[in-house]
């Protein structure tokens, strides 16, 4: 019999508003749990699955009163924040993976918060950033000196306003290891939205070989994708600048 894995335990730092879809590449990791592995699948998979628990951590106050926060997301939706960054079991230490998804790009953060973030990666706590998830990060300093991704279009402004850190604009996610005191401080980067999906496909393949993490992947449709971008930044941006055009004759028209 194989040894019984210990629990992975996954949380999410749900600052203000997030992208729901920056946040949904969490479900990956709640899809290697045994409790849905076993929902119909072949019992060789039920029988390497793993026990996962997640948590959804609210802003600092998220448990003011005893209540459970609700966190806001895109699309007019909520989900509930059950534990504060004060809360013991999401502290350095208690957790594996901190994931942090997307808030709105020009949110300053309060010092608590960024405290909370620091904490973690000073302990090694991997930390995975989806999309304007980086800023978060590089608010926190712990980007500084390191290589890192964030959504391509911003990662001009990215560089003015966080020069310390090593921005690459060629790949969908960026993997960096830093190790100290012979312990890895592992951060994993995304680019735009669902490139959060692919980074973390490409996160579970590595950590978790095997045909759990394959089943996984090839169920949710995801890490097919390749860590480059297929164009170039010029050709993106050549793009953009023609829908900005196409909309602005749309308006015209529709004015008339």
């Amino acid at each position: 019999m194989a040894a019984k894995r210990p629990t992975l335990k996954v949380a999410a730092l749900l600052t203000f508003e997030a992208q729901f879809l920056d946040l949904s590449g969490i479900d990956l990791f709640g899809m290697l749990d045994k409790r849905y592995i076993e929902i119909g699948l072949p019992q060789p998979l039920v029988d390497i699955a793993m026990d996962v628990d997640i948590y959804y951590i609210g802003h600092d106050g998220a448990d003011q009163d005893g209540k459970t926060a609700l966190r806001s997301l895109t699309a007019q939706a909520a989900i509930k924040a059950e534990v504060s960054t004060m809360a013991a079991e999401v502290q350095p230490g208690a957790i594996d993976i901190l994931m942090i998804p997307g808030p709105p790009p020009q949110l300053k953060l309060p010092p608590s918060t960024l405290d909370f973030v620091r904490a973690h990666n000073d302990h090694g706590t991997t930390i995975l950033t989806v999309c304007t998830g980086c800023n978060v990060a590089a608010q926190a300093g712990i980007f500084d000196g390191r290589n890192a991704s964030g959504p391509r279009a911003l990662v001009p402004q990215l560089r003015k306003d966080y020069s310390k850190v090593i921005w690459d604009d060629s790949r969908r996610y960026v993997q960096d290891v830093k190790w100290i005191e012979g312990r890895p401080h592992e951060i994993w980067s995304s680019g735009g939205v669902t490139n959060g999906l692919e980074m973390i496909a490409a996160y579970i393949r590595e950590k978790y070989p095997g045909p759990l993490s394959e089943a996984v992947c090839a169920m949710a449709d995801v890490g097919e994708k390749g860590e480059f971008y297929d164009s170039s930044v010029s050709v993106d941006t050549a793009w953009w600048l023609g829908q900005i055009l196409r909309a602005f004759f749309f308006g015209k028209r529709g004015s008339r």
